[in-house]
């Protein structure tokens, strides 16, 4: 499974979760940190496109 999806997986996972739930991480919190981890694979992605031959 392409990385991408994998994080999607997990936040989904994470939305499912009440808020509040005890853990190292806020829901809100690890939500967005999912969030950002798939735009930087999104722009890493562009940039390899945009590099290739």
């Amino acid at each position: 499974m392409d990385r991408y999806y994998e994080l999607e997986d997990q936040r989904r996972s994470l939305v499912m979760l009440p808020p509040g739930s005890p853990s190292g991480l806020s829901r809100e919190d690890a939500v967005r940190l999912i969030a950002e981890l798939q735009d930087a694979i999104r722009t890493v992605a562009a940039v390899r496109a945009a590099q290739a031959p």
